[in-house]
């Protein structure tokens, strides 16, 4: 059996459908299944009479080519992934009548969605026993509604914040001063001379008369025809142009050929490069809790430019199954205004608010999740690790959480590459919720603050776990085609010409994601043309999951990975059909010598700082306070001894030079302390490290 995603669509109008069915079956058996359906969608397809109607099947689009009723489903959908479409046809006669007045109807009937909110606690259970919120959301909420929904359904304040305007235009107006010309055959009579462009909001471009080519009569002409809009917190800048040296003025420049006017907002800057707060000794008085969410495709960042956008453009009625839209959030706390992404390995693991529990967790917990991930991303690297096993990774991480923005914050570190702030968040509160199934409250004395203390035995459980899983009797070992989490698409959110992210509702062309505004000065016949033979021509067929990436993104990113819903939830790779306990034994969590075991045969094994100089980087190690660190190589002009770097997640200097015999010393009495307490890390540690 197969499990079909069925687009259901009606009068424009759409539901989705999960159909399982034999692929041995004809085309015409999934017609009648979604037919025998059609009652329990007549209020959110406005149907009248479910009898009379006529349904056909189209690939790719509601208008893509039609299936043959007489094919079998597994000749004519090979791939039971794929989305199939189904079109509704044949108004009965009473809604011929009212066809007009159905397209006046008030806003109370018009196309509306159940949301269901999951977070990462409710996660651990069955998620289609959630019940949605008790009101249904129309189509035309915003996804700024939608967002302070969620946070009101949480207990968050619902106070109207400042979206984060990311314009950036000087980019764009470089290249049109050094690549660009007005389009003067297309665009009638225009004097060259006389007339300036102005980049502005999100890549508009248009031109402007002036006088003459004074930077002051320039800049003048840019704010009157810009009078309308709000100029508070930008910048008007004048890029390129050609400046007459032979006028000296002293009022200011003069141009032969007149510079291009971008509109630019301050927070562009600030919000991609803001910096990250990593101080846990001396926490900073301010900090708030902000709300994350998420679709399972990728997160939803609410900016100036998307906050207004409605469901229904950015096809969220598409991400819904049965009328019910999953809305995955997770709290956090921020405690820096600026609060940032950074780059590298040692900005990715370094400790930020992100990486904590709202509940808080200990510092030595802390060190131990940043310190196990760190060595967990370079384990499943694709230089180190094979396809298979890396899907394998993913599906156990999935099967712990139930929560794909953990899963996708995962892969994203698989792959070498840095997670949102809101996919930490996401990835290390699943992990807490997994860890209180494995660590023994006994061994943490009752003390749930101290949970990501045994960060290091749930990936070595992940780890081994993911060695030996077995596959259905439908897959192969070898068949790549069928990796259900690795066939994520990774979208790019740049538009080429730039090197900027799109902000909102982009135009999809032959060279990526433009902006409308860019789109419109470039189209045929429009304001401006490429001098150097460039061209983005608009696509016949459109990629709706890459635009509505990119508009959930609101241009706070150049690149998302996608979670995809639908290929996991009806791939039937893997032989667990999704149950955890057909892997994992209760008596496996309590067993810790056989976890600690789990650890030393998987590349986690906590190395005394004493062996380091012989060890290979990276490696799990312990600090001078016998937290869990990283040694990651050696320091390249140290001297020798004290040339071991390790990299220590909670301290301002994440990566020091140390000398190992110090370390050594110093470890031995807070070894012995925690041995005669019985902690969890002393009692994994007797296995795999010798002090």
């Amino acid at each position: 059996m197969e499990s079909y995603t069925v687009r259901v669509i009606a009068e424009g109008r759409s539901q989705r459908l999960l159909v399982v069915l034999s692929p041995s079956q004809l085309c015409s058996a999934l017609v009648d299944s979604v037919r025998s359906q059609l009652p329990t969608l007549t209020t959110s397809l406005q149907l009248s009479d479910t009898k009379d109607y006529q349904i056909s099947l189209h690939f790719t689009a509601e208008d893509g080519p039609r299936l043959n009723m007489e094919d079998l489903l597994s000749d004519t959908l090979p791939d039971p992934r794929e989305v199939v479409y189904a079109v509704v046809d044949g108004i009965a006669p009473e809604q011929v009548s009212s066809q007009l007045t159905l397209t006046h109807r008030s806003k109370s009937s018009e196309t509306t969605l159940r949301i269901r909110v999951v977070t990462p606690e409710l996660a651990q259970s069955d998620i289609n026993a959630i019940a949605p919120l008790p009101s249904r959301v129309p189509i035309s909420y915003t996804l700024n509604q939608l967002k302070g929904l969620v946070e009101e359904h949480l207990g968050n304040s619902t106070e109207d914040g400042e979206c984060p305007d990311l314009a950036c235009n000087c980019s764009l107006a470089r290249k049109i001063d050094s690549d660009a010309v007005l389009n003067v055959q297309d665009i009638g009579d225009w004097d060259v001379l006389q007339n300036v462009i102005i980049v502005h909001s999100n890549n508009n471009v248009v031109a402007i008369p002036v006088k003459d080519l004074a930077l002051s009569t320039i800049q003048q002409a840019t704010r009157d025809h810009l009078h309308g809009m709000n100029l508070d917190n930008k910048f008007l800048n004048a890029l390129g142009g050609v400046e007459d040296t032979s006028v000296r003025q002293t009022g200011g420049k003069q141009y032969i050929k007149a510079p291009v006017m971008a509109l630019c907002s301050k927070q562009c800057r600030t919000h991609r490069q803001g910096q990250q707060f990593r101080d846990t000794h001396n926490p900073p008085a301010w900090r708030a809790k902000t709300i994350d969410i998420h679709l399972s495709e990728c997160p939803l960042e609410i900016t100036a430019h998307n906050s207004d956008v409605t469901l229904e453009a950015a096809k969220l009625d598409d991400c819904a199954m049965n009328g019910i839209l999953d809305i995955y959030a997770v709290q956090r706390w921020t405690q820096d205004p600026t609060d940032g992404v950074n780059q590298g390995k040692s900005g990715i693991f370094s400790y930020s608010a992100a990486w904590k529990h709202p509940f808080d967790q200990t510092d030595r917990g802390i060190s131990d999740l940043l310190s196990t991930l760190r060595v967990f991303s370079d384990l499943t690297s694709s230089i180190i690790m094979d396809d298979e096993r890396q899907d394998a990774i993913l599906h156990m991480i999935d099967l712990l959480t139930h929560f794909p923005p953990a899963v996708r914050a995962a892969y994203i570190l698989m792959r070498g590459e840095n997670p949102r702030l809101c996919e930490r968040a996401a990835l290390a509160q699943c992990l807490y919720e997994a860890l209180k199934k494995i660590v023994p409250l006994q061994i943490i004395k009752s003390d749930r603050m101290r949970l990501f203390e045994g960060s290091r035995i749930l990936f070595g459980l992940i780890l081994e776990k993911a060695k030996n899983m077995k596959l259905s009797k439908l897959s192969k070992i070898g068949d790549y085609s069928k990796l259900l989490y690795l066939s994520m698409p990774v979208y790019d959110m740049q538009n080429m010409t730039t090197m900027m992210p799109v902000l909102s509702l982009p135009v999809q062309t032959t060279t990526g994601l433009v902006a409308i505004g860019y789109h419109h000065a470039f189209d045929e016949g429009a304001l401006l043309k490429w001098t150097n033979s460039q061209s983005s021509v608009k696509v016949s067929i459109v990629d709706q999951r890459w635009n509505r990436v990119a508009t959930l993104s609101g241009g706070t990113t150049m690149q998302v990975v996608a979670f995809n819903a639908d290929a996991v939830r009806s791939g039937q790779r893997y032989a667990d059909g999704g149950d955890i306990s057909k892997i994992i034994s209760v008596a496996e969590y309590s067993d810790l010598t056989y976890l600690a075991n789990l650890c030393s045969r998987n590349g986690l094994t906590v190395v005394a700082p004493a062996e380091l100089p012989s060890a290979d980087a990276p490696v799990l190690t312990l600090d001078r306070e016998g937290s869990l660190a990283v040694y990651v190589g050696r320091e390249g002009c140290g001297s020798p001894g004290s040339n071991i770097l390790m990299f220590r997640p909670t301290m301002k200097n994440e990566t020091e030079a140390v000398d190992v015999s110090i370390i050594t010393v110093l470890l031995e009495p807070i070894l012995t302390e925690r041995t005669a307490n019985g902690t969890i890390v002393s009692k994994l540690m007797e296995a795999t490290i010798e002090a």
